[in-house]
C-alpha cells in the first residue's frame, strides 16, 4: 500500500480512510459468516497488553478514540488501572529530566517541552499515562498527527458516540450479572517469609465519592454507598505511618506502586515485589499467570482467608500466600528479588557494570 501522506512530521496511527480499509477487510469473515480472526488493536502496547492479560502500560485509555475496536474487558481493565498523576508529582520527575517551560497534565496526556522521546517515555511508563511533547499535538483524532495532516477534528463523530453508548451498556449489563469488584488493595509483606499477623491489616481504596457517570458500571460503587467513606486527604497520614519503608507486594505491582506514589509524596518503599513476575520466573510455561490461574496451580491454603474472590481482603491474602509459596523456591533473599522485582523499581539489583582496568 503507497503511503498516502507525505505532509506530515509523524504519525502514531494510520490515515482515517486507509484504516477503514484494514477494519473491514478484517471484519469482511465475521461478515460472510466466516470464523472470526481474532483480536485487533491500534497501538502495539494494547496488543502486548492484551495479550498478557494486563492493561496497557502507555495509558492510552486517555486517548478514547483510540480504544473503539477494543474488546471491552480489555477497555474496562485500562480504565481500571489508568490514574491521572498530580501535576506535583510529575513536576517531580520531569525537572530531573531536563524538561523546559510549563508542564501540563490534561485529561488525556501529560504535555512537556525539551525532552525527547526515552525521557519521555520513561514518564509515560513511570505513570502509565501518555505524554506528549507540547510541539508535536495530539489533536482529537489525530493521535502523532501535525495540524497539516488534514482537516483537524476537534468533536467526536455521532456513530462514535453511539459506540460509547453501546458500550456503557454492554458494561452496566455485565456488573448486574456480576458482583462488584472493588480495586485491589495492597499488602505489606515480611521479607523474613511468614506473613505477619498485624501485615494481615488491609488498605483499601478510599478514594472521594465517584460523580462521574461511567464510575458506577466499571467498579459497581454509587455515591451513597461512599457517602459516609472517608476521603483519601482524611486517611492519607495513616496509610502512610503504616507502610512506612517496607517492601510492598502486589500481583502487577506497577499499578499500585504507581497509584501509591502518586497520593502518597514522599513514601519510599523499601522494595516492591511482583508476584506475577515472580510467577513467570518460578513456573515459566505456564500460559497464563492470572491471580485464579496462580491459585489454581499452587493451591495455597486459603482456608483463613477473609471475604470472597475478587473481594479486596481475599485477594491480598492469597496474593501474599502466592508470594510465599514460591519464595520458597529459591535459596536466597537475593535469588528472590532478582526475579521478583521489575526493572526501575526500588530494590532492583543493581545492573552488572563493565569491567575496567581499575
Amino acid at each position: 500500500m503507497p503511503v498516502p501522506y507525505e505532509d506530515t512530521a509523524r504519525r502514531k496511527i494510520m490515515p482515517e480512510q486507509a484504516e477503514q480499509r484494514i477494519l473491514d477487510a478484517f471484519d469482511s469473515p465475521k461478515a460472510d459468516g466466516g470464523t472470526e480472526w481474532g483480536t485487533l488493536f491500534r497501538k502495539t502496547s494494547c496488543g502486548v497488553a492484551y495479550a498478557w492479560g494486563e492493561a496497557d502500560y502507555n495509558g492510552h485509555y486517555g486517548v478514547r478514540e483510540l480504544c473503539d475496536i477494543c474488546p471491552p474487558e480489555q477497555i474496562a481493565l485500562c480504565e481500571k488501572a489508568w490514574v491521572k498523576p498530580s501535576l506535583e508529582a510529575v513536576e517531580r520527575e520531569a525537572r530531573v529530566l531536563g524538561v523546559t517551560g510549563d508542564i501540563e497534565v490534561n485529561d488525556r496526556a501529560i504535555v512537556v517541552e525539551g525532552l525527547d522521546e526515552p525521557p519521555r517515555y520513561y514518564l509515560q511508563h513511570g505513570f502509565g499515562y501518555q505524554c506528549h511533547n507540547r510541539n508535536k499535538p495530539h489533536h482529537y483524532h489525530q493521535h502523532g498527527r501535525a495540524p497539516s495532516a488534514g482537516k483537524r477534528r476537534t468533536e467526536p463523530r455521532q456513530h462514535e458516540l453511539r459506540h460509547l453508548a453501546r458500550a456503557t451498556r454492554r458494561r452496566r449489563r455485565r456488573q448486574r450479572r456480576q458482583p462488584a469488584r472493588p480495586r485491589r488493595s495492597r499488602c505489606a509483606a515480611h521479607p523474613g517469609g511468614a506473613l505477619r499477623q498485624e501485615h494481615r491489616r488491609l488498605v483499601a481504596d478510599t478514594s472521594e465519592p465517584s460523580r462521574h457517570p461511567l464510575c458506577h458500571p466499571v467498579h459497581g460503587l454509587t455515591n451513597d454507598a461512599l457517602a459516609d467513606k472517608p476521603a483519601w486527604a482524611e486517611v492519607a497520614s495513616r496509610v502512610h505511618a503504616f507502610l512506612g519503608s517496607t517492601w510492598i507486594s502486589a500481583h502487577n505491582t506497577h499499578t499500585d506502586y504507581r497509584v501509591l506514589s502518586a497520593h502518597l509524596p514522599g513514601w519510599k518503599p523499601a522494595g516492591v515485589l511482583d508476584t506475577l513476575r515472580l510467577a513467570k520466573s518460578t513456573f515459566p510455561g505456564l500460559g497464563k499467570y492470572s491471580l485464579d490461574r496462580l491459585i489454581e496451580h499452587v493451591q495455597p491454603d486459603l482456608s483463613e482467608a477473609p471475604g470472597a474472590r475478587h473481594r479486596a481482603t481475599f485477594d491480598a491474602y492469597a496474593a501474599a500466600q502466592l508470594l510465599i509459596a514460591m519464595a520458597s523456591r529459591y535459596d536466597t533473599w537475593d535469588q528472590m528479588v532478582a526475579a521478583a522485582v521489575p526493572h526501575g523499581l526500588p530494590g532492583a539489583p543493581e545492573p552488572e557494570k563493565d569491567p575496567t582496568l581499575w
